[in-house]
């Protein structure tokens, strides 16, 4: 009997990877309103004819909609380039007049014995690839190896140090700056012809390389032309195996600014000594949590939770990996190193001395501290709710506060809200507030509900990672019928259901301050009947609650009481406060009314466009760059009532005709 063998399938995890390394959303914030391409061919044909655009801001919906074209027998590729149109972007394949920018340059080899010659010549000009594409492995190893690239000024350099490096490696000729490539995590079904040369059916792979650098693309075509170069020892292998590569699936990790809890390699010493003895799901699932938060996802550190959970009999490596994996979209936070330095403690494990001198200061991940586990996690809790009755910081001195004084934070020992608490990683943050404007009948309401859906369902939303699931009360101050409408259509296109998001139809004179307890009010009872913190409290429109208490929106006046009003209420609770409005007669004086409004906003977004597409761009932000943050259309949902809302397209940009069928993309 033959063995049965598992049919190769997507692999997510290694799409996104290859996505977000490619176009990452730095870069691409970069470059507003840039596009990318990608595409996807049967193998009985052969040929790429099938190629889409999409905003360089929608990776994730392009990485589920690549993984399920994938899945149903296609080959797909992308450009490694960022593009640009004039005009709305066609449906066929582009050619380089319109690439933008590029953050590498890149090789592809499927020859024999094609990869130890090039890893040779890599490590003799002392050259190291960003990242390796794996396209097979039978009957020999094909790859594509990308190279981070700084500075390259236009598509001539491009190619010119695509070129140089081809022919140096004696690779094939895929030097066009908007050449398709293959999509890492995609599965490489031959053609006929390959086939019979033994080419199989494989799942591709995407792994990045240790200590890889970035290279000035002057500097970089001098490397190439080196006639004698001299390796530094530091090799890679394209198999995977030397120690200066990593293989982490996990995606891109969105919280590289987060300090590490503990070296990863004391992780790994420590749990060695943990005993897994079966444990059940909520212990084995408090272990991992805690490894991650203390290491931010580290790859050693998967590998140590990855070992130390096949002491189990219930072990499963998918479900190991696609745990760690999911952890980089909903991070745990009250959970860290203290955790698992207490349990190795109290299993006999000795924490080696120089590792407390480095991080001497962190008592939290210390075995013999009085917070260590349980009691350390707690201890940081305790102090990220830490607010009003001290500010955060009290001072070490015994004394009495003096009686009036306000409370005061000290250099060195500010609270934990004083950092950027994400709903939507570089776009929403608790304690911001923010002004989404525009015309009337221009797509605010529409896009402010596509956003509130996403914060509810804790989904990405067009490039920007979302921190979990999180409750979302809408004080709709008029055309509240309208809302519950929109998000009826949500429901029924997109499937969802339970989403924690509540509407309020009632207009708030928002120049009093009994506004501010109504409104706190509100968010505690929708709290407690949807049974999550909410994080997004929604105003639409601001203009009709200063004109509920007489106001004026030309009035500073009027604008600064309703500003300490929003400001009182993020004292008592942690939100994110947004709020919907119009730009006055000429739009590109921004918002309607005294300007200070915008002087008190953390945000502000306009909307612009009259027909077909619809713009978002910042405007105005404090610590965000200003760009376009958004491109979308509007259509006309069915939900059976009588006036249909319209509602923003599934975020796919222009190419969302060619998506039809695909229930995955939301």
């Amino acid at each position: 009997m033959n063995a049965q063998t598992e049919t190769p399938t997507p692999n997510l995890n290694d799409i996104n990877e290859h996505l977000y390394a490619l176009f990452d959303p730095a870069f691409v914030h970069s470059h507003p309103g840039a596009y990318i391409q990608y595409a996807y061919s049967h193998p009985n044909s052969g040929n790429v004819d099938d190629a889409q655009v999409c905003l360089a801001t929608e990776l994730n919906d392009l990485a589920k909609f690549a993984a399920k074209r994938s899945g149903l027998g296609y080959n797909v590729y992308i450009i490694p380039s960022l593009l640009r149109f004039d005009r709305d972007p066609p449906m066929r394949r582009v050619k380089s007049d319109k690439y933008l920018a590029s953050a590498f340059a890149w090789i592809d080899f499927d020859r024999e014995r094609d990869a130890e010659r090039v890893e040779a010549k890599l490590q003799e000009r002392d050259i190291k690839p960003a990242f390796v594409v794996t396209t097979g492995t039978i009957p020999w190893t094909r790859a594509q190896l990308y190279f981070r690239t700084a500075d390259i000024r236009n598509a001539a350099q491009q190619k010119q140090i695509n070129e140089a490096l081809q022919r140096l490696l004696g690779t094939d000729k895929v030097s066009d700056p908007c050449h398709l490539m293959r999509l890492a995590g995609s599965v490489n079904y031959p053609t006929a012809k390959k086939s019979e040369r033994g080419y199989v059916v494989q799942t591709t792979t995407f792994r990045k390389i240790r200590d890889a650098r970035t290279y000035g693309a002057d500097e970089l075509l001098r490397l190439i032309g080196l006639s004698d170069g001299a390796s530094n020892g530091r090799g890679y292998t394209f198999e995977g195996q030397a120690h200066s590569c990593t293989s982490s699936s996990a995606l891109s990790d969105p919280f590289a600014d987060r300090a590490l809890e503990a070296a990863p390699e004391l992780i790994a010493s420590a749990l060695q000594h943990i005993p897994n003895a079966d444990l059940d799901w909520d212990d084995w699932n408090r272990v991992g949590m805690a490894a991650w938060r203390a290491t931010k996802g580290s790859s050693i550190a998967f590998e140590a939770f990855d070992e130390w959970s096949r002491k189990s009999s219930k072990y499963d490596a998918k479900t190991t990996r696609e745990k760690w994996t999911k952890l980089f979209r909903s991070p745990p936070t009250e959970i860290g190193a203290g955790t698992i330095f207490k349990m190795a403690a109290d299993n006999g494990w000795v924490r080696p001395r120089e590792a407390r001198a480095e991080e001497g200061a962190e008592a939290d991940t210390d075995p013999s501290s009085a917070e260590t586990g349980e009691a350390g996690d707690q201890a940081d809790k305790a102090e990220r709710n830490q607010g009003d009755s001290d500010g955060g910081a009290r001072e070490n001195t015994g004394r009495k506060r003096t009686s009036g004084a306000l409370p005061l934070s000290y250099f060195g020992a500010f609270p934990a809200n004083a950092k950027k608490r994400p709903i939507l990683k570089g776009f929403l943050n608790r304690g911001d507030t923010s002004a989404l404007i525009a015309p009337p009948k221009r797509g605010k309401s529409a896009l402010m509900t596509e956003i509130a859906v996403h914060c509810a369902a804790g989904k990405d939303w067009r490039g920007h990672a979302a921190s979990g699931p999180c409750g979302v009360v809408i004080l709709a101050l008029e055309r509240g019928d309208l809302y519950q409408r929109r998000l009826d259509a949500y429901a029924l296109r997109d499937g969802y259901k339970g989403l924690p998001i509540a509407v309020a139809r009632r207009i708030i004179d928002l120049l009093s301050p009994e506004c501010v307890k109504t409104i706190v009010a509100t968010v505690q009872e929708a709290e407690q009947h949807m049974g999550c913190g909410v994080g997004l409290v929604v105003i639409d429109t601001y203009s009709k609650g200063v004109a509920a208490g007489g106001g004026e929106e030309n009035s500073a006046k009027d604008q600064n009481r309703v500003a300490a009003n929003l400001r009182r209420v993020q004292e008592l609770i942690d939100i994110h406060i947004a709020c919907v409005g119009h730009t006055g007669k000429d739009p590109s004086k921004g918002a309607r009314g005294s300007n200070a409004h915008l002087g008190d906003v953390d945000l502000m977004i306009q909307i612009t466009g009259d027909t077909g597409t619809k713009t978002a761009k910042v405007t105005d932000a404090n610590d965000q760059p200003e760009r376009v943050l958004a491109q979308f259309l509007l259509e006309a949902a069915d939900t059976g009532h009588v006036e249909p809302p319209r509602v923003c397209r599934r975020p796919f940009g222009l190419s969302y005709a060619a998506m039809a069928g695909c229930s995955s993309m939301a």
